[in-house]
């Protein structure tokens, strides 16, 4: 197993086991006493004390694997929306302070662009206007497993933290609606919105450093590969083709929004 695919799935764990943890803390904060039924005493008597302990360990993987993937579910329909809505606006970016970044993921788009409007085997490809789609798909056509594992590194690390700011802006809003209705005191529920205020902020700004580094890597290395090597691999084009550069040309392609 590649290291890059573990982080994915540690990831998951990682996640997962923080929402058990804030869960059982909800449930220990509101539910109150917890009175076990009759039936589950004696199973326990029957059993023994292990009896749960096992239990406990066959139910803790799967569980924990289900609530980070629910986490990873809101997380891409909330947060990392929000990162992509993020990149179009130069004040968060700014704000964030990703503008180097920013820059150089911009500077890697325009190159890329160049390179791929002069390069034949790509001009009958149809154009969506997804330079990051195309930068990826280009480094698997060509085979460079290095380049692909140094993206990949770095976009795991991007799926982490946007998780972790997920669960801050959760935490956050839980804070909100418990100042609100009582359950703690103001001055504490300040203090705590700090905390978790700044690792919100700290993860949204690695998370959108995360996700323009991964595609200006993958851009860069695409864009050096074309200039390379600009014949089509093998079954997508005729090989003697895209030996000239300057050969036909693609229509403009548009910018992605991405």
């Amino acid at each position: 197993m590649q290291p890059t695919t573990l982080n994915k799935i540690a990831s998951l764990f990682l996640v997962g086991g923080l929402v058990i943890i804030g869960i059982a803390l909800l449930v220990l904060q509101h539910a109150g006493p917890i009175s076990v039924p009759q039936g589950v005493r004696d199973l326990a008597s029957t059993g023994g004390d292990g009896l749960f302990a096992v239990i406990g360990a066959l139910l803790l993987l799967p569980v924990t694997a289900l609530a980070g993937a629910v986490c990873e579910s809101l997380t891409d329909s909330t947060v990392r929306r929000l990162i992509k809505f993020m990149m179009r606006e130069k004040v968060l970016i700014q704000f964030f302070c990703q503008s180097k970044v920013y820059g150089s993921h911009g500077f890697w788009k325009a190159r890329f662009s160049e390179v791929t409007q002069e390069t034949i085997w790509l001009r009958n490809l149809p154009d969506f206007g997804n330079d990051h789609g195309l930068a990826v798909a280009i480094l698997y056509c060509k085979d460079r497993e290095p380049a692909i594992t140094w993206a990949e590194s770095h976009y795991a690390t991007y799926i982490l933290v946007s998780n972790f700011a997920f669960l801050a802006l959760a935490a956050q809003i839980y804070l909100l609606v418990a100042g609100f209705r009582g359950w703690f005191e103001w001055p504490g529920i300040g203090w705590a919105s700090l905390a978790v205020v700044t690792v919100l902020y700290s993860t949204l700004g690695l998370a959108l450093d995360r996700y323009l580094y991964t595609y200006q890597v993958a851009m860069r290395q695409a864009t050096v590969l074309l200039l390379m090597d600009p014949v089509a691999p093998e079954g997508l084009g005729p090989a003697n083709e895209g030996a000239d550069l300057g050969g036909g040309s693609r229509a403009p392609r548009r910018r992605s929004r991405k």
